[in-house]
């Protein structure tokens, strides 16, 4: 049995010198390893009731990935040929007459169980448990859920389940929860650590809840933390999420916050030149804006494209001119210099030349108004055209809803290849995205988001949905 030792690998690890992820598990496995033996072992005994804890608002635990449930449960293999499920689980103290649940709260913080807690909270706390592992194959436990209570047995310091009971211990109300959004990452942000890889398939339900979507604030609001996952305004540039002074070496160096690249840089430079006023612009870059807007659709980091013609714009018959895909931001120093100028308004000391437009105007106040431009750009660009498509749809407005269309707008317009128009529900479009997309992982890690920010706040049947019809406006 030592080879279900829990995270074990093999050879020596040297936390100098070895993979510094390995050593860093396998030394927590240890620390976690003492904490439990000194919670257990002093009661003498290798057999105890626990509390299943994956599962929450989904009924039965099944294989099927169906269900909006974050803590799903999990399958892994030993490579022994049986699949097994691993759950979280808590020891509770009303099942005992010791004080073995006290010891173990001491060693993994409250239980998840407690009555009166927020969802958040009671991810958090599920989150610090340990775990156990079925004896059998999966298949075998048809009717464990959230709040079962189950019988473990303690081998070599793993915990197996070996028995459940179906009973149901867990009194408060289950309803959907995302995990990390306890406003613990830095200054506060929900978004803030949130593990992308959360994504879950569409449940049977869509979110019919409306709202007013009246003002700026709701769409500013699924700019900053979904498409730029809580970091617009982040210290450090070019890293996860999106800042409103990003000037990245992706796609060629696509540009703030809502990392604009290609072709559609051209609308953020328009948004530019109505703000600034177009002698401004020329002279950041140093070309005329015609030559500036012809050559950043060029702007690529697709190896199959560089060095390749732009199909609008081929040499001419005697070979010259024409755009070529390059990579921008190393290749183009005019373009490097204007785009450099542009983001450096985020910060820039006042003793520095200020557009002439912005003429005795503030560190802060020019901030604002590079931050206005790129917000200017993406209503424009984005949210405009997400109305039109949920309008279209008919969708009902709320902010899940809008997030989804928002969050396939940003990276991918056309869903799958093509020009695929949409339709159906938000959730199946959703799944159609994450499928579709050049990266799922993107764009799973995106929509995970989405879930986690907005969960259904109105369940409808998917199978029912019948699109809005709203009126067409003059």
């Amino acid at each position: 049995m030592s080879n279900y030792k829990k995270n074990h690998f093999p050879g020596n690890v040297n936390p100098f010198f070895s993979n510094s992820d390995q050593a860093y598990d396998r030394m927590m496995n240890n620390v976690n390893n003492g904490l439990e033996s000194n919670t257990l072992s002093p009661f003498k005994r290798k057999r105890f009731k626990g509390v299943i804890l994956n599962g929450y608002d989904k009924g039965n635990i099944t294989s099927e990935k169906t269900a909006y449930t974050i803590n799903d449960g999990e399958l892994v293999d030993f490579g022994d040929g049986i699949d097994r499920w691993k759950f979280k689980f808590v020891i509770e103290e009303s099942l005992y007459d010791t004080d073995i649940g006290i010891a173990f709260t001491a060693a993994y913080g409250k239980s998840p169980l407690e009555t009166g807690i927020d969802d958040a909270e009671r991810a958090y706390r599920i989150s610090r448990m340990p775990i156990a592992y079925t004896e059998s194959e999966h298949k075998n436990y048809t009717s464990v859920f959230f709040g079962a209570v189950v019988s473990l047995v303690q081998r070599h310091g793993v915990f197996f389940v070996v028995s459940y009971g179906g009973e149901n211990i867990f009194s408060g109300k289950p309803s959907p929860w995302a995990s990390n959004l306890n406003g613990s990452g830095a200054g506060g942000n929900p978004f803030s650590g949130l593990n992308v890889k959360n994504f879950k398939p569409a449940t049977e339900n869509y979110d019919a809840s409306v709202m007013s979507m009246a003002g700026d604030a709701w769409w500013i609001e699924i700019l900053e933390n979904i498409i730029a996952e809580g970091r617009g305004h982040a210290d450090k540039t070019c890293e996860s999420g999106k800042t409103y002074r990003d000037f990245c070496d992706t796609d060629g160096g696509n540009i703030g916050i809502a990392h604009w690249a290609g072709g559609s840089i051209r609308a953020l430079i328009d948004e530019m030149v109505a703000f600034y006023g177009k002698s401004e612009i020329e002279s950041w870059f140093g070309k005329k804006l015609s030559y500036i807007k012809k050559h950043v659709k060029g702007c690529t980091q697709s190896k199959k494209r560089i060095g390749k013609y732009h199909k609008d714009h081929p040499p001419g018959a005697d070979g010259k001119g024409g755009v070529k895909y390059q990579k921008c931001k190393q290749t183009l120093s005019w373009y490097k210099k204007g785009v450099s100028r542009f983001v450096a308004e985020y910060n820039i000391p006042a003793t520095t030349p200020a557009p002439a437009k912005m003429a005795g105007k503030s560190a802060k106040e020019r901030q604002d108004a590079m931050i206005k431009v790129q917000r200017d750009t993406y209503y424009k660009k984005k949210v405009k055209r997400a109305i039109e498509e949920m309008t279209r749809c008919g969708w009902p407005f709320n902010m899940r809803n809008l997030a989804i269309a928002l969050g396939i707008i940003n990276s991918n317009g056309s869903i799958g290849r093509g020009k695929t128009r949409w339709k159906g529900d938000p959730e199946s479009l959703m799944d159609k995205y994450v499928l579709t997309h050049d990266s799922p992982r993107h764009a799973g890690g995106r929509m995970a988001i989405v879930q986690a920010a907005y969960p259904i706040k109105k369940p409808a049947r998917r199978s029912s949905f019948s699109p809005t019809v709203y009126p067409k406006t003059p």
